[in-house]
Order: C-alpha cells, then sequence, then structure tokens
C-alpha cells in the first residue's frame, strides 16, 4: 500500500473519532475521486457511510464509481 494513502487514511479515521466532520469535509473536498477512492479502500467499511454523508452528494457519487468492487 503507497504511504500516502496510509497516511491519510489514518488522518480520516482520526478527525472521525475527534467528530471533526467540518474539517473532514474540506479535506476530502480537496481531493480528487479517485484518490479518496483509494483512500477508502483502507478506512474499515463501518465507517464509509458516515464517511460517504459527510462528502458532497456529486463527489460521493464520484468516489463511489471509482472503488474497486469486491
Amino acid at each position: 500500500m503507497n504511504e500516502e494513502i496510509f497516511e491519510l487514511s489514518e488522518q480520516i479515521l482520526e478527525l472521525l473519532e475527534q467528530k471533526k466532520y467540518q474539517q473532514l469535509k474540506e479535506m476530502l473536498s480537496e481531493m480528487n475521486e479517485a484518490d479518496i477512492a483509494a483512500i477508502l479502500m483502507e478506512v474499515p467499511e463501518e465507517k464509509l457511510p458516515l464517511i460517504y454523508r459527510i462528502l458532497p452528494k456529486e463527489l460521493a457519487a464520484e468516489v463511489f464509481v471509482n472503488m474497486d468492487s469486491d
């Protein structure tokens, strides 16, 4: 796994844990959908619904399209 992706996924989990949702939204909104999708592949599955709710609708849809299906 790419070290940068791992670090970003850890930051996302930390922001979720601290309930800093606005900061998380701002951070993710500055990224492209392919990078967000790669990061979310490393986040525990139970956290994904909350992250998707935080994302703006259009960005969430674009991220979903970029997610690998297992």
